[in-house]
């Protein structure tokens, strides 16, 4: 009679864990089932649930008097032009801590949320400035001191530096229409640790460059276990908040779950903007010291690896006629010339979602949008970048 009991038991813990399994799984299954057609321009209602942050009086900048603008009319014309003409929502360029542009399509305005899309990527790189400087990680230790499901694998010879600078060896398996793929899994898994988890090393790291979700969400794990604080909150806290920030929208794996790191944090441009701004000035805006004071610089020095990318963050040197989001692959972004400044750093999020930021000229350019055939990544900054020397006299 007892083992009939302890068997009938084992059935009905089996029967809950199943259940409760399958509860959390159906989540994946509905996300497989509805995903949309076309994968690089989801709509927002795709992405929930949501954890929404900010409640700032999201005050933005003044703009510049036409009369003494310091670029020309005709490059923002010219800018604004080229913009139109590309499937984009919105278009800003601040300079010297001024609106010089602002122009909305589509029904978008100043406090539309709008995607990053991959844009948000480069946000754990900014966050981890806050870690660093607290003591709480350094970044060449092991990322399985905080990864303990890597300490008896190869896998236990990454750090955290090789994350942030997308050169963890990683596997990178493409997209498929199975719904057991490792890249689809983290996209709408409701265990997106587990997720990342589950990819294997395939390069030494630090060998090749590999733009990857899976680096992402791995470096907000660690980040949680690091502070104790989930990656959503640590954000509002450390950053979006001081900020005084309007609006903002992390994408969640499930109900009180992960918040994704990787993809799909909607700000409003006028946020996207602002935090543009205060990478240009070294993490200081409207008198405070928000983010540590030479993470920018940390953030955007050469890769070990990889020069054109930092940690989580994009540098405008040195020129690449395609900027590959996979070395060796050919796929990535075009660019008909190098930028006419050095010191270009941006953030790029797919669909041609970009800021560009230029700490020495001052200046800030946030285009966002859908996907163009027709992109040129150098066009707007260095039209605009044009316009600022004609009107200065400088040729």
């Amino acid at each position: 009679m007892k083992t009939y009991l302890l068997f009938v038991a084992a059935l009905l813990f089996s029967a809950l864990g199943a259940v409760f399994y399958a509860s959390h799984e159906w989540i994946y299954v509905k996300r497989f089932l509805t995903q949309p057609e076309n994968a690089g321009e989801w709509p927002d209602s795709f992405y929930e649930p949501t954890y929404k942050i900010g409640d700032g009086p999201g005050d933005f900048f003044p703009s510049i008097d036409p009369g003494s603008n310091t670029i020309s009319a005709e490059a923002l014309n010219a800018a604004s032009s080229w913009a139109a003409e590309r499937n984009s929502a919105a278009l800003i360029v601040l300079h010297q801590g001024h609106v010089a542009l602002e122009q909305y399509w589509e029904g978008v305005d100043r406090h539309s949320l709008y995607s990053g899309r991959g844009m948000t990527k480069s946000l754990i790189g900014i966050l981890y400035g806050f870690a660093v400087a607290d003591g709480a990680l350094s970044l060449d230790e092991p990322a399985a001191t905080y990864l303990p499901e890597w300490r008896d694998d190869e896998r236990s010879q990454i750090t955290v530096r090789h994350l942030l600078e997308n050169t963890s060896g990683l596997e990178n398996p493409p997209f498929t229409d199975s719904p057991f793929n490792k890249q689809t899994r983290l996209a709408w898994s409701p265990d997106i640790a587990a997720a990342a988890l589950s990819f294997q090393a395939e390069r030494p790291p630090g060998e090749i460059f590999n733009v990857s979700s899976a680096n992402s969400v791995l470096l907000a794990v660690i980040l949680q276990r690091a502070t104790n604080t989930p990656v959503h909150q640590y954000f509002d806290n450390q950053l979006w908040s001081p900020l005084g920030a309007e609006n903002g929208s992390f994408y969640v794996e499930r109900p009180g779950g992960r918040a994704h790191i990787d993809c799909c944090f909607r700000a409003t441009p006028g946020d996207w903007a602002r935090l543009g701004y205060m990478l240009a000035h070294d993490g200081h805006y409207k008198g405070q010291q928000i983010l540590p004071a030479g993470w920018v610089g940390e953030m955007t020095a050469p890769g070990r690896h990889y020069e054109a990318y930092g940690l989580h963050m994009w540098r405008g040197q040195p020129y690449r006629e395609i900027r590959e989001v996979y070395e060796g692959t050919g796929i990535g972004h075009y660019q008909s010339e190098p930028f006419l400044v050095d010191d270009i750093l941006f953030l790029e999020g797919g669909s041609n979602r970009v800021m560009w930021v230029s700490p020495s000229l001052d200046l800030v350019i946030l285009r966002l949008g859908r996907t163009t055939d027709k992109w040129d990544h150098s066009a707007i900054p260095n039209t605009i970048i044009r316009g600022l020397k004609l009107s200065q006299g400088n040729g």
